[in-house]
C-alpha cells in the first residue's frame, strides 16, 4: 500500500492524495488474494506462517528492486507535499490538525463500512467459515469465495493503513524499519486485546497498545 501510494504520488503529481491511498488499498487487496489462493486449504497456525512468509518476501522484494523506490541511493521513499481544501496534508508544511482530521475521516468511513460489512451476509459467511467451515459448507456457504473475499477486504484495509502511515504519519519510510515483523505483531496484539471480530474492539486495542507506556 505504501509503495503503490508513493508511485502514484510521484507519477501523477496532480492526483488527489485520497485516490493514491485508495489505490494502495486496491493493489494490496490484489496481492493479498494472490497470496491467499494457495493457502485456502490450510488454517490456524499454518495460515499464520504463510502470511508471515508473504511479508518477508515482499520486504525482500521492496529492498532488492530499485524501481519501487525510484532508484533512490538510500532506498527510502519520501512523500511529496499534497494539499486538500488549501491545507497541506503531507510534507513539511502539514499541520498536526490537518493530518489528524484527514486520518480521522478515513477511519470513520472505513470503520462504518467495515461494521456494515461484518453485519451483512458477507460478514455472516466469514463468521460461519471461521467457527466451523464444514458446517458452513453444508448450509450453502461457498468456502472459496468467503475466504477470498476475506483476504481481499482485509488486505485492502491493511493497504490503506500502510499508505497512510507512509504518506501522512511518517512522511518517509524504509521498508525494513517501517514495515518489519514488529509492526505485524503490534497489529496482531491490537486485535487480540480488543477482541476478534469487533470493530470497536480493534480501536480500543489500538488505543491501548499505542497510548500505554
Amino acid at each position: 500500500g505504501a509503495y503503490t501510494c508513493y508511485k502514484m504520488m510521484t507519477a501523477f503529481p496532480d492526483l488527489n492524495l485520497a485516490f493514491c491511498i485508495l489505490a494502495g488499498g486496491v493493489t494490496t487487496a490484489i496481492v493479498g488474494i494472490m497470496f491467499g489462493l494457495p493457502s485456502l486449504r490450510i488454517k490456524g497456525f499454518y495460515l499464520a506462517v504463510v502470511t508471515l512468509a508473504a511479508q518477508f518476501f515482499l520486504v525482500w522484494m521492496f529492498n532488492k528492486v530499485p524501481w519501487f523506490y525510484n532508484y533512490s541511493a538510500t532506498g527510502m521513499i519520501s512523500s511529496p507535499e499534497r494539499t486538500m481544501f488549501g491545507y497541506a496534508i503531507t510534507g513539511p508544511n502539514a499541520t498536526p490538525a490537518a493530518t489528524y482530521l484527514f486520518c480521522l475521516t478515513f477511519l470513520v468511513v472505513l470503520a462504518f463500512l467495515g461494521r456494515n460489512l461484518t453485519r451483512g451476509s458477507v460478514g455472516r459467511k466469514w463468521m460461519a467459515i471461521r467457527d466451523m467451515d464444514i458446517a458452513a459448507e453444508i448450509i450453502g456457504v461457498n468456502p472459496l469465495m468467503a475466504k477470498i473475499t476475506a483476504f481481499g477486504v482485509s488486505s485492502f484495509y491493511v493497504g490503506v493503513a500502510g499508505a497512510m502511515i507512509f504518506s501522512v504519519y511518517l512522511g518517509a519510510v524504509e521498508v525494513t524499519e517501517a514495515f518489519g515483523i514488529q509492526k505485524s505483531f503490534l497489529l496482531l496484539f491490537m486485535i487480540i486485546i480488543g477482541g476478534l471480530g469487533s470493530i470497536l474492539g480493534s480501536l480500543v486495542g489500538a488505543a491501548f497498545m499505542v497510548l500505554m507506556p
